[in-house]
Formats: structure tokens, C-alpha cells, sequence
């Protein structure tokens, strides 16, 4: 409903891979700046970052991966808590 809301944690649902890891980033301006939270390793059965960002009402989510492995992500699950202003 547009309140503000902090990300407590992120998991990143994909195969697991032989090596690599996947940049993780959060914007919480419409897309004007990305700061990084971590990366997601994808060797690691359970993919996750922790922390994130304090949202005014609303979050864009940027992946990269730099790696040469087929990168096969299906999609990330974002743990979230509404906050006061």
C-alpha cells in the first residue's frame, strides 16, 4: 500500500552450479542508483543474502553474473518487514 518496509533477507531460487556467484543489488530511488548487498554463491544448496535496504514504498532488484557457466535462475524470494517512516 506504499508504506515503508525494510528487506530483512533475499534467496535466490537456481540451479546449483560447479563454481560462480551472482551479484546482488537493490535500488530503493526507481532504478537512479543500485547498491550492492552481496552476491549469491552458486555453489551453495541454500542461496541467500542478508539484509537490504529501507524502502519508502517501493524496490528494484538488480542480478548480474560475470561467470561463463549457463546461469539458471528462477526467481528470488524477498523476506520483507512494513517499518514506520
Amino acid at each position: 500500500n506504499g508504506a515503508p518496509f525494510i528487506i530483512k533477507n533475499t534467496y535466490l531460487l537456481a540451479d546449483n552450479q560447479s563454481s560462480g556467484s551472482t551479484t546482488y543489488k537493490q535500488s530503493a530511488d526507481d532504478y537512479a542508483n543500485f547498491v550492492t548487498i552481496g552476491t549469491f554463491d552458486l555453489t551453495a544448496t541454500m542461496k541467500e543474502c542478508y539484509g537490504g535496504l529501507w524502502c519508502e514504498s517501493s524496490c528494484a532488484f538488480q542480478l548480474t553474473d560475470a561467470g561463463n557457466n549457463a546461469w539458471r535462475g528462477q526467481a528470488i524470494v524477498v523476506d520483507w518487514e512494513p517499518c514506520e517512516r
